[in-house]
């Protein structure tokens, strides 16, 4: 891939070049998915005004393109399921709209820190960008642990193959969030009441299936955007640990919390619906 612009700028960001078929599916995808939001939105909310369904389609975009760009960072090798976890993202917006955006691309920036799919190691204003988004999240979602995933994460990138000791001081900033925000709003950990209803269920089985399909990923093919060389195995899975553990924290804080993260639960239940259809495919062959 030839160096795009953006690379003089970022190390973590990725161009949608549209050459590539699966991107410009994606292209084409976005606007539509922005006006079925629309619609959706006229047709059962009282709410009418231009601004309103402007809104709606500019954030039903972010939601579905933030859904497959996670995915393809979650399942590098795994087209279709980007393509899966965009719908059931999508649908989850419309039938959950309280749903964090923010904690969806939380997951994506500290997936791609671990994983490196770009071919290129974080710049500090990218661990820096990273650490304030974090940060922003922990405190509009009084969840101080979601720093403490991206210290993890920090901690986690000074120690995996081609370290990059430079992310010590973001590990120890996320942590000082951590403590800040623990002081000023208390953490309260409570274990999952016992499922009262079928849905109760759903959020811990996908989460299960998560884990099952970080187990069974053997290979990575896929190679980074730049330097063309196959990502390492070991740090996609940790990418994939660290999205796991960002959406577990809202089955441990309380009830109510676990609708926060539902699009970021939908993303990650296309990832083993992929592979099923995949095997599936194999079957056929």
């Amino acid at each position: 891939m030839t160096r795009h612009p953006i690379y003089q700028i970022t190390s973590i960001g990725r161009p949608v070049e549209p050459q590539y078929p699966t991107n410009k599916a994606v292209i084409i995808l976005l606007p539509v998915a922005g006006i079925v939001a629309a619609l959706f939105a006229y047709l059962v909310s009282s709410e009418h005004s231009i601004t309103a369904l402007l809104g709606t389609v500019m954030y039903s975009m972010l939601v579905t393109f933030g859904a497959w760009a996670l995915a393809r960072e979650l399942a590098p090798d795994d087209n279709p399921a980007a393509f899966i976890c965009m719908v059931l993202a999508f649908l989850v917006y419309l039938l959950s709209p309280g749903s964090s955006i923010l904690l969806l691309f939380v997951a994506l920036a500290l997936s791609r820190i671990l994983n490196r799919s770009t071919g290129l190691a974080p710049r500090m204003s990218d661990s820096l960008v990273v650490t304030l988004l974090a940060g922003w999240a922990a405190y509009s979602l009084d969840s101080p642990l979601i720093a403490a995933v991206a210290a993890l994460v920090f901690i986690l990138d000074t120690m995996l193959a081609g370290p990059e000791k430079r992310q010590w001081p973001f590990a120890i900033f996320s942590l000082v969030i951590v403590v800040i925000l623990t002081i000023q709003h208390g953490l309260i950990l409570e274990l999952p009441a016992l499922p009262a209803a079928a849905d109760d269920l759903l959020t811990p089985l996908v989460l299960l299936v998560f884990i099952l399909s970080v187990v069974s990923m053997k290979t990575v093919e896929s190679a980074g955007d730049i330097d063309g060389k196959p990502l390492l195995l070991n740090r996609v899975r940790w990418g994939m640990i660290a999205v796991l553990l960002l959406a577990a924290i809202f089955l441990f804080t309380g009830p109510g919390h676990a609708a926060t993260a539902a699009l970021l639960v939908a993303t990650m239940a296309g990832i083993p619906a992929g592979g099923v259809l995949r095997n599936l495919r194999n079957l056929h062959r």
